[in-house]
């Protein structure tokens, strides 16, 4: 394959030069146009927000997100966005992260795993089974 660099001459060489481009695949936009969470953190690894989209990675970008208007988004260091298969997998995601990393921009910080289990529709220790898994995929 080759380097889009080879491909340009003058300016459009010289600002391709200039940038840092993202390289995604193709495949890349079926995943990322899913249901997800996603991770705010700042330079010091901390976390600032945690977030679900229903439709990909739109949501993290959209000007009008409530934690980007309400927090100073120039401490924003990096993004995790974690795919999931369905939307409720990424709730669960969503409130167990919430649940254990307590980040600073989320308003509700504290759900029990009863509370949870309200919310996902599952029984409590489904909550919990769910949380252990989700634990032992995020540490490999």
């Amino acid at each position: 394959m080759t380097e889009p660099r080879e491909n340009m001459s003058g300016s459009a060489a010289s600002w391709f030069d200039a940038l840092r481009g993202l390289r995604f695949q193709g495949s890349d936009f079926s995943v990322l146009s899913g249901p997800l969470v996603y991770l705010a953190l700042a330079a010091d690894d901390s976390p600032l927000y945690v977030g679900m989209s229903r439709g990909g990675i739109g949501r993290l970008f959209s000007r009008s997100h409530h934690a980007w208007n309400d927090n100073d988004i120039n401490q924003i260091a990096y993004f995790l966005v974690y795919p999931v298969e369905t939307l409720r997998e990424a709730r669960a995601l969503e409130d167990c992260l919430i649940h254990d990393l307590k980040p600073r921009w989320n308003k509700r910080q504290l759900l029990d795993f009863p509370v949870l289990s309200h919310r996902l529709g599952m029984s409590v220790k489904g909550v919990r089974v769910l949380a252990h898994r989700l634990r032992q995929v995020e540490t490999t």
